[in-house]
């Protein structure tokens, strides 16, 4: 978690049809705020993904979800709280929290921008309401 805060933000993006390759384009970022909101990525076969949530209303428990890729690919959509198929708890750095109504979250996707780089990097992110 405490990585996740420290990491900058980049351009960053992807041309590529392969996961993992190097990325040279910035991939939006879609929220889809239903009652479980939904996360989307375009492009998004590029870059391992972690994906974060911050309750920017809450500033002593900002992340209220964090999922990272270990070494099973994940490609959106993303559902909030659900695991991505083929994970486990150990893609989960931070477990899912109630949402909170009237709170704001933050919603940022890292990614690692070469193959085998272990260090991802922010690329973009997007806000919702609750």
């Amino acid at each position: 978690m405490a990585m996740l805060a420290l990491l900058a933000l980049v351009g960053g993006g992807c041309n590529s049809t392969e996961p993992n390759q190097s990325c040279d384009s910035t991939p939006t970022l879609t929220v889809i705020n239903d009652q479980t909101p939904r996360f989307e990525w375009t492009p998004s076969t590029c870059g391992e993904p972690w994906l974060s949530v911050q309750d920017m209303t809450d500033a002593q428990h900002p992340y209220v979800w964090t999922i990272v890729d270990t070494d099973t690919w994940f490609l959106p959509p993303v559902t909030y709280g659900v695991l991505p198929q083929g994970h486990d708890a150990g893609t989960v750095q931070v477990a899912a929290q109630p949402l909170v109504t009237g709170h704001s979250y933050k919603v940022t996707l890292y990614q690692e921008r070469s193959p085998g780089d272990n260090f991802p990097v922010e690329v973009t992110s997007a806000t919702f309401t609750r």
